[in-house]
């Protein structure tokens, strides 16, 4: 049965002494009877084993869930970017691959592939209502008809987390998982919450998270909605477990003394703060202000977490939700 942290409901790895998203001190068990002892060549090479777990349904290979626990963090083991990378696209064939053989799990995606092209379809031959316009706004559908080529990678990119975030919602509902059950403040605070120590983190990553809402927009912001809160959903369930997004971003800093697991979390419930903002921002149909707002949250984060390394500005550690 899988383990949530008290403070934040964020997952936590089988035998971990502390919250890699907030750093609240894990209450160990009283201890079972020792185990054989290991020998200290096989005890190093378990600490380097960097494990993988093929997700059970192709939407949860995106943004944060592409490999299921990272087990050697918790032992301070953290391979490097490649390795992640390597590792990850492993585990992406082979959820293809196990998606392959149960072709239902793909029903969601084929059926935002059919309404897209014949929105498109219809709105190139003139055809448009008040049903369409709907159906293309909730579906993303103009995501790339807009902003060049830019706006065209963008909107691919931005319909492919659409469509992962939709798969991964309806996985979710259609099937039970046990052992997964959180309250809702504890999901909440898990996915949006902040502390004074990784502030500055959550506010650039807030900022990131709405220039990447303009790229994938192509500048049309306000039929970006629902990518923007698809967005946001994927992020808050990478602040949630310790998938590819979080792996990706330790690997980067592993060899840091200090543990940044907390500010790299902040990173991340910023981005599913961000993205949300982003679509409601976005509905004002203002581009530039995104622009701003997103710049300024980026370049000011970013600018105070190096005076905060620096000693310059130093914040306190209590909580604020």
């Amino acid at each position: 049965m899988a383990n949530f942290c008290t403070k934040c409901g964020a997952a936590l790895a089988e035998g971990a002494k502390f919250c890699t998203a907030c750093g609240t001190p894990i209450a160990m068990p009283k201890p079972s009877p020792e185990p054989a002892p290991i020998p200290e060549a096989e005890e190093a090479a378990k600490l380097q084993t960097f494990s993988f777990n093929a997700p059970a349904a192709l939407g949860e290979t995106a943004l944060g869930s592409i490999g299921g626990e990272l087990s050697a963090a918790a032992a301070g083991a953290v391979p490097g970017p490649f390795k992640v990378i390597g590792s990850s696209i492993k585990t992406f064939i082979s959820s293809v691959s196990a998606v392959l053989r149960e072709p239902k799990k793909l029903i969601p995606a084929l059926a935002l592939a059919v309404i897209w092209l014949v929105l498109n379809i219809l709105q190139a031959v003139g055809v448009e209502s008040e049903f369409t316009d709907i159906l293309s706004f909730v579906s993303f559908a103009k995501g790339g008809m807009s902003g060049g080529v830019a706006g065209a990678v963008g909107g691919i990119l931005g319909k492919g987390l659409f469509a992962g975030a939709v798969t991964m919602l309806i996985g979710r509902i259609t099937r039970k998982r046990s052992g997964e059950k959180r309250s809702l403040i504890s999901t909440l605070k898990g996915s949006f919450g902040v502390s004074p120590d990784t502030l500055w983190p959550y506010l650039s990553g807030a900022g990131a998270a709405m220039l990447i809402y303009l790229f994938i927009s192509g500048g049309d912001v306000r039929s970006a909605f629902m990518a923007g809160l698809a967005c946001s959903f994927l992020s808050g369930n990478a602040a949630l477990n310790e998938g590819f997004v979080k792996q990706l971003l330790s690997s980067f800093v592993r060899r840091s003394k200090t543990d940044l697991s907390a500010k790299i979390s902040g990173i991340i419930r910023g981005g599913t703060a961000g993205f949300a903002a982003a679509a409601l921002i976005g509905l004002a149909g203002i581009p530039l202000i995104l622009s701003i707002l997103g710049g300024l949250l980026f370049i000011g984060g970013i600018t105070m977490m190096i005076l905060t390394k620096a000693g310059v500005v130093k914040l306190g550690k209590e909580a604020v939700s």
